[in-house]
């Protein structure tokens, strides 16, 4: 559906969108996940799923004028009500369904919620579920060159964003009894394949999405042409982990080696100096450790990056089809005809962005709570 042609880019979201009716009221269940409709990926691979159900807007007393899809709610910049709303049509337009007519439901089931048996858009549908509720914020790709208000919609900007929303409203983040700030813990990247990646693009990146990060525009560092400043750039180990399995995990996992071509990985883009540092292990190298889920059994296809906290905390966490790749995050250029800032992608991607602060939205009373590790079968990740 673009307008123009991007190479290598490629379809890798995964999610899907349902609507049923449940004691009269019309819900929209929305499903985000890192399976491919595959057997072998969902019962035999290590996956993981954001899911959550969406009730239709209360109908206005009322004569409801015809919706738009397109226009954006009149709130406060800080307002995210309708955050995961705006970012859901702002995606689906990607696909350019707007000029697809369909009827959605039959006339015994639009007495409520505003809905209609007449032809509509699947934008226009989606504006008619509320989905204030939303516990999670959306991290989308969609391949172009994204300018000026667009780039922060997408990839890692995405990302930086919610980072920093969820770090301002976190009180005392990141100080030191002092008063200093601290030096946050190394970000573990999980995923299933690494693009053809450079020492440079991985410290723009990490300098945009740590808890620590205080630049309002994450495009303006390190333009081409600018060197990566000596002495003040901490090493990439004391930065992050990249968890990739070995070839004896691969081998006794429940596929065997068939499990390994779930998991893209040539020599070339895995064996570069500044990444042999960063590789950790799946599984425990005990093999009779197998965890509460047993996922050392089975090929990791879960896409996830989770910044660590104080103690067993855990700040944030991304699960998404991202993998570690310029093509799905992004990557910074500069227009040669306007010489402006643009956030290049190639892929549609999409992803969900978790956080103490988000997680509120679950509870009646917006009690804060915290997110932690899963260690034992029947505790719950989040406290």
């Amino acid at each position: 559906p673009l307008p123009f042609k991007l190479p290598y880019g490629v379809h890798h979201s995964k999610f899907f969108l349902s609507g049923y009716e449940e004691e009269g009221k019309h819900m929209c269940r929305i499903g985000i996940h890192s399976a491919n409709l595959r057997r072998s990926d969902i019962e035999r691979k290590t996956q993981g799923i954001y899911v959550q159900d969406f009730p239709a807007k209360a109908p206005k007393k009322q004569a409801a004028a015809a919706v738009n899809p397109y226009k954006r709610a009149k709130v406060d910049e800080d307002d995210d009500l309708r955050q995961f709303e705006d970012d859901l049509i702002t995606y689906m337009e990607s696909y350019r369904y707007y000029v697809r007519g369909q009827i959605w439901f039959s006339p015994s089931t639009t007495q409520s919620g505003g809905l209609t048996d007449r032809s509509h858009s699947i934008l226009t549908l989606l504006r008619r579920y509320d989905f204030s509720c939303a516990y999670a914020v959306l991290v989308p790709s969609v391949p172009g060159y994204h300018q000026a208000r667009d780039m922060p919609k997408f990839g890692y900007y995405k990302i930086h964003k919610a980072v920093k929303n969820a770090r301002s409203g976190r009180a005392g983040s990141n100080q030191s009894s002092s008063g200093e700030t601290e030096t946050p813990k190394p970000i573990i990247f999980q995923v299933s394949s690494l693009g053809t990646i450079q020492n440079r693009w991985l410290i723009k990146l990490l300098a945009a999405i740590d808890s620590n990060c205080h630049r309002n525009d994450p495009s303006t560092y390190l333009p081409a042409g600018k060197s990566i400043p000596q002495g003040k750039t901490p090493p990439l180990e004391t930065r992050m982990k990249l968890v990739w399995p070995t070839v004896e995990e691969v081998r006794t996992c429940v596929e065997g080696y068939a499990g390994g071509g779930a998991i893209p990985g040539t020599t070339e883009k895995l064996d570069k100096d500044f990444l042999l540092p960063l590789y950790h292990r799946w599984s425990n190298p005990d093999t009779n450790i197998l965890g509460p889920l047993r996922t050392a059994r089975y090929a990791p296809h879960i896409k996830t990056f989770v910044q660590p906290g104080d103690g067993d905390e855990i700040h944030w966490m991304v699960l998404t089809s991202h993998n570690l790749s310029k093509p799905s995050l992004g990557e910074f250029q500069t227009d040669t005809k306007t010489n402006e800032r643009r956030l290049m992608i190639q892929h549609w991607e999409l992803g969900v962005f978790f956080s103490p602060e988000t997680l509120t939205k679950m509870t009646s009373d917006n009690s804060p709570l915290r997110m932690i590790p899963f260690e034992e079968a029947g505790q719950c990740g989040i406290k």
